[in-house]
């Protein structure tokens, strides 16, 4: 039987979303990569967009609806991207580098539902997470 405790955020699906933007960042992975870099890359995405998204669902306080749930995890997915870029050109090992985006994606995720929660415009969330990355 399902747990109806939680019934989610209603127009967000961490698993969904997850699927959507690991397919997009697949697209765009430099072709010079080899094909580990480019499957990691791809996994950790989904991993991290996925276990964001669920964690917002799963916490009865974050108070978000779809739209910043959706906003914190793309936040996620951006700059899990980016940074895996960044990690892979500068030849950082590859068992090392999930361990530094985790890093990336705590402070995003605490930043973003915290400047969220306190009313802060996307316009201005945005240098804020870059900031602190």
């Amino acid at each position: 039987m399902a747990d109806n405790k939680n019934k989610g955020i209603p127009g967000f699906s961490p698993q969904e979303f997850a699927e959507n933007i690991t397919s997009q960042a697949s697209e765009v992975i430099p072709p010079e990569f080899q094909p580990a870099d480019k499957q990691f890359i791809a996994e950790v995405i989904k991993k991290f967009y996925f276990m964001a998204g669920d964690a917002i669902v799963q916490d009865p306080n974050a108070g978000l609806n779809a739209d910043q749930a959706s906003l914190i995890c793309q936040f996620i997915g951006e700059w899990t991207f980016h940074k895996s870029i960044d990690l892979t050109r500068g030849g950082v090992d590859i068992n090392l580098r999930e361990q530094v985006l985790q890093k990336v994606a705590f402070t995003i995720f605490e930043i973003a539902k915290q400047a969220i929660k306190k009313g802060m415009s996307q316009e201005d969330l945005i240098p804020l997470v870059e900031t602190h990355v």
